[in-house]
């Protein structure tokens, strides 16, 4: 093929130079033809876990889909913001006032480089835990994440 290599993985040395280069610089091997970026660090997503009734132990902290106010003092501080909030499922989110209010929340803390993300856990056997219930959290309440047991009627 003329002396042209088709696709060779970096060299030790080649990482190496790369890692000291900044993320964002892409380096260019002329005598090989490829081009690689250094990956970025990703960092797992924060999200703060609430209870959907007054708690009953010192740590935990109450969300009550019909006034989420506390929601923000909770995850912005001086230090620093989470990612988001895991809220207990309430049967009122799936109400036009509850997912507004849902709504609201995730675009008044979402900035366009840091989207803030929601998600919805409940008690399994307590809680309905189907696809109907599913699709309505993520369409309607802007829930990015919903824990489910996947239980074998979920899509029926």
């Amino acid at each position: 093929q003329g002396g042209r290599k088709s696709h060779m993985t970096p060299t030790v040395e080649e990482e190496e130079e790369a890692e000291e280069k900044s993320s964002s610089e892409i380096l260019h091997d002329q005598s090989m033809k490829t081009a690689f970026t250094k990956p970025k660090k990703r960092v797992p997503k924060l999200l703060l876990l609430t209870v959907a009734n007054k708690p009953t132990k010192p740590y935990q902290l109450w969300a009550d889909v019909n006034d989420l106010s506390p929601v923000y003092s909770w995850v912005n501080t001086d230090d620093g913001s989470l990612d988001g909030v895991y809220l207990q499922f309430q049967q009122e989110m799936l109400s036009p006032e509850g997912a507004n209010e849902m709504r609201g929340l995730a675009s008044s803390l979402s900035s366009p480089s840091n989207p803030f993300s929601i998600g919805v856990w409940g008690h399994n056997g307590r809680d309905p835990d189907d696809f109907e219930t599913f699709r309505k959290l993520v369409k309607e309440c802007a829930v990015s994440y919903v824990n489910t047991d996947l239980p074998r009627a979920f899509k029926e």
